[in-house]
């Protein structure tokens, strides 16, 4: 390998910038090269490519795959399982490789068929797992077609830090159209957008977007004999259309065989164009400066560079900035170094030198060209840092806009703009509780789009503390206690006493405080301040200093349970210095009398009362006073459940259907049990645990044709009594059976209030669709029996009626089959003494479509109808022997035998 001193100085510069999906190059006969570390090295390559090649390497820099349309090849260069792929490896660009946004282990190449085989396989994308054979990669998907025929080329470019492609490719022959297709986090979209350019894309062979995607170039000619040119179009992204054509080289070499191919330097300005004759073996190399104002002015700046009688492949630009393009079947790739600077554009013939018994060829790597943008166009959201306010501050949030950039916030409440990059948070309202407000900024170029959110941390110290303290003293009373009701951790006290002084406890939730003389206008205040700085509204407690005391009524139960009526406490502020004695009726003082805590027993149901007497001594005054009169209500709770009926489903035997309702709901505490037993067993177990809002439940998966069941509903009250309703049980019907009747058993359905008024039995039989009502039985019986010959097949279901004509409970469905058989006599005397003058065939009533034949014994027929019911009498016969076949349809049975006639 030789490398020229100017190149090596701009790979060194250029590699920083260059993303290490297109480090690794593999091409040709066998060739490849490696950018890896900020130098060129030569590499070893499995492939044999003709024309066009696609690599693709992983954000470390190493080779992950490379295909030339139709073989792929892993990074040990080993055949890929699931290939080949649909692709023509004579295609001026066969393939190119993107991976799907958002997930790294999927890969998506896309290729071209070759002009030789007409473009019928057309442009298609396969996916590659790169967990599949090992961590190998396989390619599990593929042969999905987006456009046929097709052209030699497509091309690919990211947008938004590659996280979105397009994939453009020109549509073959006459249809005069580029076709893009976006792959984003959702995968391909097969669908494509179209742009039609009528006269100006008849044929095309090569294409490319620039690095920053907004420019796409493509070989085009108008007929199939015209020469190629070059049409440089605009691109936007954001509708994946192509706009504004210019013509480019519109003078070719005159010779058969010629094809452009091209590209971008890395920021987009200059175009460098390998124009090519296979037939003269020679090519132009010829660059055009994109960044001029006009299309006249750009297409005037052709310029070239170079023109010599070798073959030359296609161009491609390089993580060092460089374009490379192949001497075909060569070992020597050349260079156009300085890409950026058109003015200075400069040529190095054998850049680079390939390996040994290796040959460049028609196509070096086809990559997405983003990858080689050095200065992408990227959306940032920065929402700035987290945040503590207090309520009513107003604080800034975001950071200064970008040129371009448009932002919205969400949500937008408490924000003085939504729409712009640094809005103002504030909160006024004292309702808004002490909370976290998260913001989510997004950020868009129109195309692109990122977010970041922020969290805002409200500290609503606006609400005065609330006190807790004797609103009565004696004058001059010493270190009254007073506290803060529900301080917050970490907050800071200031008290006042007005008409006293806070002896102890400033900075604190609870003080001391002294009183001096007689005032009816003494007070005391606080306000609270938060570990943020957050400082409250002033609370405050009006304290009347006298003789007379107000002292306050009793505090505590005013509604108590009976079972609940022992060890119930009232108290009254405990006034420092102050004896309380207690009084009470329907009731008897535990413990604590003397102190401003007692603890009570309540004696008696109904109405109690219990008031308090205080006295206080100080350095001046005797002081009295005597509470209001505290009522208090000892009651038994009402509330109870009530099972309504427990029945087995009408429609389906496996499950069983309650429902039950509640006395005093409002007393009735969360939540409510459902328990079950088989009969007998005596083990309840809990099947269902419900809110108290429901009021029905099915149990499933049940046997009920072989077990009765028994449920109750439990509950609690709020006096923590277990409420448990009465026990209700399913009906289970059984029978004993002969050939002629069916005796019908079952069990009694217990606990409704006012008993069973009857039991009904329901009967289906054969074709039946519905049930009917067969007959009524009365509460005190539990069994009946029905005739068997009524049909083939029954069903019995048995229903109780409650006395209150409320309530039912359905059974089990008992099913009963019979094979019931027809009795056929073998003599008959039709003698006009009225006995055994007919033909009379047992059962045929339960056989309705049949048909009978009689024979004489000569094989005459004398008889025969359908639907036969015993009305055949031979009286006009003579005796002997007759022959007789019987037809049942009903299970196609044909019953033969032979009748004596006699008189």
């Amino acid at each position: 390998m030789r490398l020229l001193g100017p190149i090596t100085i701009f790979v060194l510069f250029c590699m920083e910038t260059a993303q290490a999906q297109v480090e690794n190059w593999h091409f040709g006969s066998a060739a490849g090269i490696s950018f890896q570390g900020g130098g060129i090295s030569t590499i070893f390559s499995g492939m044999n490519a003709t024309e066009g090649v696609a690599s693709f390497s992983d954000s470390a820099g190493r080779t992950i795959l490379y295909t030339n349309g139709e073989d792929i090849f892993n990074r040990n260069n080993v055949a890929m399982p699931g290939g080949p792929l649909g692709g023509g490896s004579s295609a001026r660009q066969s393939a190119v490789v993107v991976p799907q946004p958002g997930d790294d282990n999927i890969l998506y190449v896309f290729t071209a068929d070759e002009n030789e085989d007409g473009g019928n396989n057309g442009i298609q994308v396969a996916t590659v797992n790169l967990s599949g054979d090992g961590g190998l990669g396989e390619v599990v998907q593929k042969d999905q077609i987006l456009i046929s025929p097709s052209n030699e080329n497509i091309t690919a470019v990211g947008y938004c830090d590659n996280n979105l492609f397009w994939i453009a490719a020109g549509v073959r022959t006459q249809s005069q159209a580029l076709m893009a297709f976006k792959v984003d986090s959702a995968g391909v979209d097969i669908f494509g957008v179209r742009s039609e350019f009528n006269g100006i894309i008849e044929y095309n062979r090569f294409s490319k977007f620039s690095p920053q995607g907004n420019k796409f170039v493509i070989s085009t000619r108008s007929s199939f004999t015209a020469p190629y040119r070059i049409t440089l179009f605009d691109f936007d992204p954001t509708s994946g259309e192509f706009s504004s054509p210019i013509i480019l080289g519109l003078t070719g070499l005159g010779l058969e065989g010629e094809f452009w191919s091209f590209e971008f330097s890395s920021d987009g300005n200059v175009l460098v164009a390998v124009q090519n004759s296979t037939s003269a073996q020679r090519s132009l190399i010829k660059a055009y400066n994109l960044a001029l104002p006009t299309n006249a002015e750009i297409a005037a700046s052709e310029k070239v560079i170079l023109d010599e009688e070798i073959l030359m492949g296609s161009p491609q630009l390089a993580p060092d900035g460089n374009i490379y393009i192949p001497r075909i079947s060569s070992r020597e790739l050349l260079a156009v170094s300085n890409t950026d600077d058109f003015e200075n554009l400069v040529i190095v013939r054998d850049a680079i030198e390939l390996r040994p018994q290796t040959l460049a060829l028609f196509g070096l790597p086809n990559f997405a060209t983003s990858y080689f943008d050095p200065d992408p166009i990227t959306v940032t959201a920065d929402a700035g840092d987290d945040v503590e306010v207090c309520l009513g501050d107003i604080v800034d949030i975001g950071n200064p806009p970008e040129n371009g950039l448009t932002y919205s916030w969400e949500p937008p409440d408490f924000l003085s703009d939504p729409t712009i990059s640094n809005p103002q948070f504030t909160i006024t309202d004292a309702n808004v509780p002490t909370s976290v407000f998260q913001y989510i900024l997004t950020t868009s170029n129109g195309f692109c789009f990122a977010t970041d959110t922020v969290n805002v941390a409200l500290f609503n110290q606006k609400a005065a503390p609330e006190i807790l303290g004797s609103a009565s003293v004696c004058p001059n009373v010493e270190e009254v206690d007073y506290e803060v009701i529900n301080p917050q951790p970490g907050f800071t006290y200031n008290w006042n006493a007005e008409g006293g002084t806070v002896v102890s406890g400033q900075g604190s939730d609870a003080v001391k405080i002294t009183w001096g003389d007689s005032r009816e206008d003494a007070s005391v205040t606080v306000e609270s301040t938060s570990p943020q700085g957050c400082t409250s509204d002033q609370g405050s407690l009006t304290v009347t200093i006298k003789v007379e005391l107000a002292t306050p009524t009793p505090a505590g139960l005013e509604n108590i349970c009976s079972n609940l009526r022992e060890g119930n406490l009232y108290s009254v502020i405990n006034t420092n210095g102050s004896e309380y004695t207690w009084g009470i009726e329907g009731g008897v003082i535990d413990g604590g009398q003397g102190s401003n805590e007692v603890s009570v027993t309540w004696t008696t149901l109904g109405q109690g009362r219990i008031w308090v007497r205080e006295r206080s001594v100080t350095i001046t005054d005797v002081c009295f006073g005597t509470s209001d009169t505290l009522s208090v209500e000892i009651f038994d709770d009402p509330a109870a459940v009530n099972m309504e009926f427990v029945s087995v489903d009408f429609d389906d035997d496996s499950r069983i259907n309650l429902q039950w309702n509640f006395e005093a709901e409002d007393r009735i505490l969360e939540p409510t049990i459902i328990q079950r037993m088989a009969a007998g067993t005596g083990f309840w177990e809990e099947v269902a645990t419900l809110t108290k809002d429901l009021r029905s439940f099915d149990d499933i998966n049940l046997t009920t044709d072989e077990i009765i069941y028994e449920y109750r509903v439990i509950a609690e009250n709020q006096c923590q009594q277990q409420l448990t309703s009465n026990e209700h049980n399913s009906i289970l019907v059984s029978s004993n059976v002969n050939e002629n009747n069916i005796a019908l058993n079952w069990n009694a359905y217990d606990d409704w209030p006012e008993g069973v008024e009857n039991y009904e039995i329901w009967r289906k039989i054969d074709e039946q669709s519905e049930y009917e009502l067969l007959r009524t039985i009365t509460a005190d019986s539990r069994r009946d029996t029905l005739p068997s010959l009524a049909g083939f097949q029954h069903y019995y279901k048995v229903k109780a009626n409650s006395n209150d004509g409320i309530n039912i409970s359905w059974s089990n469905e008992l099913e009963l089959l019979f094979d019931h058989q027809v009795s056929i006599p073998n003599v008959i005397t039709p003698n006009d003494d009225d006995f055994n003058e007919n033909f009379v065939i047992g059962n045929i009533e339960l056989f309705p479509e049949n048909e009978l034949v009689v024979y004489n014994r000569h094989g005459r027929e004398v008889f025969s109808t359908s639907n036969y019911q015993n009305q055949w009498s031979p009286s006009d016969l003579p005796v002997g022997v007759y022959y007789y076949s019987l037809l049942l349809k009903r299970g196609d049975v044909t019953v033969s035998g032979w009748l004596q006639l006699l008189r």
